[in-house]
């Protein structure tokens, strides 16, 4: 079962029409970006961030491109999969989200295929990217509220705050005669306060692809 989320969007519209990574159609403007493979969401149980004082997991990619991190010359992802579970990676699927989580436009090479939290727009004739860091930050919450990515264990968050802990410690060192590490040392701290004073997300039971 899909799990739905609330999903924040640009008020003044894209200006590229996407459409789901599975279906087809036609007579869209082409972007002016490189072509690259299908890919998935790969997320590790290690990978967890603070952000405005919350704890969010860090995603990667998996990416069907031949040849490369054990995905077949014909882009089966089957070998990579195995691998990275070896390795304790989930792989979420597309599904995991009403409509997928992989938008397809069409390329001036081939196929473009960005987040659904990517906004590719076209400025003074070039094309950018806007991201939509709230609807994605949602979709955190949600992966770790459906258990579709296990909340981190009490161990995980402290090693990252040790390491946090660390670089306050050799900023501190040298701040006194650098004046970038004394630039570091503020926002470091500020960081720092903030995992100590995070929520840690609740546990819940994991689903989807393991």
């Amino acid at each position: 079962m899909a799990v739905t989320f609330t999903d924040s969007t640009n008020a003044a519209g894209p200006t590229f029409a996407g459409r789901p990574a599975t279906q087809t159609a036609g007579g869209a403007p082409k972007l002016n970006l490189p072509t690259n493979a299908q890919w998935w969401y790969i997320w590790h149980p290690a990978r967890w961030q603070c952000i405005d004082g919350e704890w969010l997991p860090v995603l990667a990619q998996l990416r069907a491109t031949p040849g490369v991190n054990a995905v077949d010359k014909d882009g089966d992802t089957s070998g990579a999969e195995t691998k990275l579970r070896r390795e304790h990676w989930t792989v979420i699927p597309w599904d995991v989200i009403e409509g997928g989580y992989v938008v397809e436009y069409d390329g001036v090479r081939g196929p473009v295929r960005l987040s659904r939290w990517e906004t590719p727009r076209m400025v003074a004739g070039q094309v950018v990217i806007t991201p939509d860091e709230a609807g994605y930050r949602e979709f955190l919450r949600g992966l770790v509220s459906s258990g579709v990515v296990r909340a981190p264990d009490p161990y995980t968050t402290d090693a990252i705050k040790e390491r946090q802990r660390f670089r306050v410690a050799e900023n501190s060192k040298r701040a006194a005669n650098d004046p970038e590490a004394a630039r570091r040392l503020d926002a470091d701290k500020a960081l720092l306060a903030q995992m100590d004073s995070a929520k840690v997300p609740t546990a819940q039971s994991r689903k989807g692809r393991a």
